[in-house]
């Protein structure tokens, strides 16, 4: 049996689980499924759009173009977490802004794919080259998103935590200017 050779006390570990509690009970959180064509659709009629804080494009064409031959593969794709409004008519994207672009770039014929992977034959195709039975299950496809029911501070901590990984992401607003 392993001994105990924690430095924390008792009544340190019961704080830290009262905190970790209270914040969890902060989060609160709706999960929906959007098809890729009206997650575009919404982005284009500004329901679900680019608040402030957050960075501008910042993928290349090979990172738009892995990402759309995973799509078209059906690969599974990463959740996106969206903050909805007062009034929960529109929702403000924390994470997954680079993804609906680069979908958003596409359906317009606006992204050409590039040195394709897995998927060689289709160098060179924009949206609208792809045989039509593969466009309507491109666009039908869902992502998962997680739509956050709370405060400004939560979005942000959210952005912070969901981007300490990837790309250089920078947010600016009144109360912050910091880059992560």
């Amino acid at each position: 049996m392993p001994l105990n050779t924690s430095d924390i006390s008792i009544a340190a570990k019961i704080n830290a689980l009262d905190q970790i509690t209270q914040m969890q009970h902060q989060l609160d959180y709706d999960v929906q499924d959007f098809t890729i064509d009206s997650l575009v659709q919404e982005f284009h009629a500004h329901r679900i759009y680019l608040p402030t804080f957050q960075n501008d494009w910042v993928w290349d064409n090979k990172q738009c173009t892995r990402f759309i031959e995973s799509v078209i593969l059906g690969l599974p794709l990463p959740v996106m977490f969206f903050a909805a409004t007062d009034d929960y008519d529109r929702f403000e994207i924390i994470d997954g802004i680079q993804r609906i672009r680069t979908l958003d770039a596409f359906l317009a014929n606006h992204l050409r794919l590039e040195n394709t992977e897995i998927l060689s034959l289709l160098d060179g195709f924009r949206f609208s080259d792809i045989h039509f039975l593969q466009q309507n299950k491109f666009k039908s496809r869902t992502i998962r998103v997680f739509i956050v029911k709370d405060s400004l501070h939560i979005r942000h901590q959210l952005v912070r935590w969901l981007n300490t990984s990837g790309m250089p992401h920078v947010m600016t607003d009144s109360h912050d200017a910091t880059v992560h």
